[in-house]
């Protein structure tokens, strides 16, 4: 595999039967993603959660994605894709910028791993009928209609782990350079 970079733009080529060569854009990882705009803790900004299921091969095979929203920006600050635990919501939490970490209010629901990892001074869990998370709730729409290997009863399914989150971590990327540009 070969790698050449131009203007925030990517040409990989990997050699199979043939060459072939497919020009990408950069993508920033996790920890880049959007804490440009915050400098201080004041004031304090807002972060909705929420998991959403999935599956890879067959439908015992759950992959719960966990996001993050930064409500002014709404672009995705966090993401992890692993089992609906407590140590999942922790790596959630670790893929978040460290201002974010330091200084938001978390909204989140009633889901217990989030009691556990979100300073209680900043989580307020609250109920979808408050519409504290209806951003993050409109975002989980957003990825089921855009990403077919989201839809509930689809025939377009990963095979593989690491497809599946490429295909979360490809939109994610594309999502948030659409709002910032």
């Amino acid at each position: 595999m070969w790698h050449f970079q131009f203007f925030g733009w990517e040409l990989k080529c990997l050699k199979y039967r043939y060459l072939t060569c497919r020009w990408m854009p950069l993508l920033r990882s996790p920890s880049e993603l959007s804490c440009a705009n915050i400098t201080t803790c004041d004031p304090l900004p807002t972060i909705e959660c929420d998991e959403m299921w999935s599956f890879v091969e067959n439908k015992e095979n759950k992959q719960w994605i966990w996001l993050a929203l930064d409500t002014k920006t709404r672009e995705i600050v966090g993401v992890y894709v692993g089992a609906r635990s407590r140590e999942s919501a922790k790596k959630l939490w670790k893929s978040l910028p460290p201002v974010y970490r330091q200084c938001a209010v978390f909204y989140t629901d009633f889901w217990e791993a989030y009691n556990t990892v979100i300073p209680k001074k900043r989580h307020k869990p609250v109920g979808k009928e408050t519409g504290k998370t209806n951003h993050i709730e409109r975002l989980n729409n957003t990825l089921r209609q855009r990403i077919s290997r989201l839809v509930r009863k689809t025939l377009s399914f990963s095979k593989k782990l690491e497809n599946h989150i490429g295909a979360i971590w490809y939109f994610v990327h594309y999502y948030n350079k659409c709002l910032s540009g």
